[in-house]
């Protein structure tokens, strides 16, 4: 089942992914598929590269037995498209998290290591080492192609006043064909009597990959607002780094108000996964 998000996990488990198989020992999964954007670091050569085509993975969670299994559809590591598989990943919760460690590989070729990920709102966050059979050798890091961000903190700015705010909610949608992303503000103000806005949109933002995170950046757009470009609220200087579940976003507005976002991806929980 092809989701952007599992935001409605739990819709996706009620409508088919929970099943119980039969026997003394049933197992119940709830299965679902994202698209991946990977940021690939060739550890021979140190080089870092956002593929251009995000991966399909798929991710089995089995609720009885605490385990996990990926597979991984269309990752490019230079200029090979592989299909590869993780099974028997230990599933594990700490305080609401999800998080899963372990596992090993599936029917492929390549030595799989240290996998690692997280169940957040948005998808899965998660790192690998591979090797290929001519030893090359990657770490790989998984985002999800849409993120929601809800944890936020807003601060502005403006003639020598500082206001706060913690309304903002950022959904940023990551494009490696173009290597471009657009970025979603709702319930956005940057003073104290300005109305919050919602669909504020930053489109064609620059991205490239920066170690295992990705920078974000455009030195000067309009914003849309329900498609309706705003020049008043023209953007300068826009930055934007992704670290993990982490994102922290500077941008000075109108020329007067100097804006830093910190938000954080919303963690998953057991609720996600059961029906």
């Amino acid at each position: 089942m092809k989701k952007k998000s599992i935001f409605y996990i739990a819709a996706i488990a009620a409508a088919a992914g929970l099943s119980a198989c039969g026997g003394d020992d049933p197992t119940y999964e709830v299965k679902f598929t994202e698209p991946t954007v990977n940021v690939v670091t060739n550890r021979n050569s140190g080089v870092t590269v956002i593929s251009s085509a995000p991966s399909l993975n798929q991710y089995r969670f089995d609720l009885v037995k605490n385990k996990v299994a990926v597979d991984i559809a269309g990752l490019t590591l230079g200029e090979e498209n592989i299909a590869i598989g993780i099974e028997d990943i230990t599933l594990l919760s700490q305080s609401g998290a999800f998080q899963f460690k372990g596992g090993k590989k599936v029917g492929s070729n390549y030595d799989i290591t240290g996998y690692s990920g997280v169940l957040y709102d948005a998808g899965v966050v998660s790192s690998f080492d591979i090797v290929t059979p001519r030893t090359s050798s990657y770490l790989v890091t998984t985002y999800p192609q849409v993120i929601l961000f809800r944890k936020t903190s807003t601060q502005v700015v403006s003639d020598g006043n500082v206001y706060n705010w913690d309304g903002t909610v950022c959904t940023l949608k990551l494009i490696p064909s173009t290597m471009k992303a657009t970025l979603v503000l709702d319930n956005v103000t940057f003073a104290e009597r300005m109305p919050a806005l919602s669909g504020m949109t930053f489109d064609g933002l620059n991205i490239k990959a920066d170690g295992t995170g990705i920078d974000i950046e455009n030195e000067k757009f309009i914003p849309t607002i329900s498609d309706t470009p705003y020049p008043r609220y023209e953007i300068t200087d826009f930055e934007a780094e992704l670290k993990g579940s982490d994102i922290e976003i500077t941008f000075t507005c109108m020329g007067t108000y100097n804006v830093t976002i910190k938000a954080k991806m919303q963690a998953g929980s057991s609720t996600q996964l059961g029906a």
